[in-house]
Order: C-alpha cells, then structure tokens, then sequence
C-alpha cells in the first residue's frame, strides 16, 4: 500500500471516528486504547529502511527492495514491513 493511500486511509478512518462519536457517545469511544497511526508509519519506514541496509551489507538491497515490491503488487493486504520482510528473508538466508 502506497503513502498517498495510507493517508486516504486513515483520513477515511479520522471521519467515521468522528462521526461514531456523535451518535454513539465521546464517553464510549475514549474507553477504548488510541492508537496513534502516524508514529507507527514513521517506525515502519525506519524499520524498513534497517533492513534495506542489512540487505545492502550483503549487496542485495537491490534485489530485496525489488523482491519486497513484487510481494506488495501480489498481495495489496500487506504492509511494506511484512513484505521486506519476507523479501529479506527469501534472499539472506
């Protein structure tokens, strides 16, 4: 899933949070634990770029980074994490 959709996303998700709290109650939806999505995006593409160096150690950020897009346009359900790391996984063994 690209940036640009991500951000759709979770501007999606913003809307109906708060629209969820006008009919159901501020009181119920501050029950539940907040997730706070931008630092987890922020980890995500530091971590992703750790790998990517580990990968460059090896000479294979190339062929990981190619290998992590390949999974994404497979399968759009995983997160860039997910997919570099199976990419990292397929070639550093």
């Amino acid at each position: 899933m690209k940036m640009g959709e991500k951000n759709e996303l979770l501007k999606i998700v913003l809307k109906r949070l708060k629209i969820a709290k006008l009919y159901i109650g501020e009181s119920i939806i501050n029950a539940f634990p907040k997730i706070n999505l931008k630092s987890r995006i922020k980890e995500e593409k530091e971590t992703v770029e750790l790998i990517l160096e580990e990968a460059n150690q090896y000479g294979l950020r190339y062929e990981v980074d190619e290998f992590a897009k390949k999974f994404l346009k497979e399968d759009p359900t995983l997160s860039d994490l997910e997919a570099y790391v199976m990419a990292y996984n397929e070639w550093i063994k």
